[in-house]
Parts: C-alpha cells; structure tokens; sequence
C-alpha cells in the first residue's frame, strides 16, 4: 500500500484499522463500502505511511465532524513533525485553520500565491465577485441614504440589479454576499 511492502503494512495495520474506525467491514470486499468508509480507510492508510508531502483533495469533507476533526489533528502533527500538507479544497475555513501559504489556481492558471488570506480573499472575489459598485449603483445609493427605511425600501427593490448596498453607511466591505 502507497509503497509499503507487506512487512511494513503488517507493522501498521493496526494503527491504520485503529485510525479508520470502520470495525470489522474492514474484513468485506472495498465495494461494499460506503464512500465516507472508503475515504477513512484510505486517509489511514495515507497518513501511516508518514509522508514528507501529504495531498489531500477535498477528503476531509467525507464523514463526520468526529473523524473530520481526528484527521486534523493527525494533520497538524504532522506538520509539526516536518510534513508538508498540499489542501485541495474549496472550503476556505479548512484552508486558514490548516494552511500558512495559498495558492489559488483557476482554469489551469495560477492567479495567487502567498499568505492565505490573501488567497481567501482572491478566491471569494472570483467567485462572488468584486463589491466595487458600478456608477450608476452609486446615483441610486446617493438618493437612498438619508431616506425613511420605507422609502429606502422602494428604493432598493426599485434598483433593480444594481449594486446600492456597498454605498450605504456601515457597509462592511470584507463581508460576503450573495444576491442583490
């Protein structure tokens, strides 16, 4: 398994099954398993083998809260011990508890790499776009402050597909939002 001849499985079998936690379906056919018990089995197997460069895609995101945060903390010490962790993720909480470098790639192309907030950031602006508002949001935005919060109402849903709401006081540039 992952390069281990079958003296070195036999001296971690136990720690790997121990890992896993799948019980005694350990001894049925890798078909009859359900996805979040093949991916427990296979993040074991991956992390006895102890690694200099762990690359996990998007497996965490498999099973429940108890094994997902097992899995991070057999993580963590590995990277304490000198391993290196390439996250393929799209979850960006997993990516600042886990990661200290971000690299954001889209479509074959690498758009950033540095600190992993930066990534964060440049992530969720690709995805949802930027909160620059376009000129005409700002006309409207203008009429809006100051206004009754019925006729600021009106206003907004008069508005239509405008971006007015990143003009208003108070508006937290750094939040995420989705819709109009």
């Amino acid at each position: 398994l992952l390069g281990m001849g079958r003296q070195q499985v036999d001296l971690r079998l136990d720690a790997i099954l121990a890992f896993a936690e799948i019980g005694d379906f350990v001894n049925q056919p890798v078909k009859t398993y359900s996805s979040g018990m093949f991916v427990r089995l296979a993040f074991a197997v991956a992390v006895a083998v102890e690694p200099d460069v762990l690359v996990v895609d998007e497996a965490l995101a498999v099973g429940d809260v108890y094994f997902q945060r097992k899995c991070h903390r057999r993580i963590q010490e590995m990277q304490e011990a000198g391993s290196t962790l390439l996250l393929v993720t799209h979850s960006t909480d997993a990516v600042e508890r886990m990661c200290s470098r971000g690299v954001l790639i889209n479509r074959g192309s690498k758009l950033y790499d540095g600190p992993v907030r930066g990534a964060i950031s440049d992530y969720l602006k690709l995805i949802f776009g930027s909160h620059a508002a376009p000129e005409s949001s700002k006309a409207i935005a203008a009429n809006v402050i100051g206004e009754t919060a019925d006729k600021a109402k009106e206003t907004l849903l008069e508005s239509g597909t405008a971006d007015v709401l990143s003009q208003r006081p108070g508006y937290h540039r750094d939040e995420i939002r989705v819709g109009n």
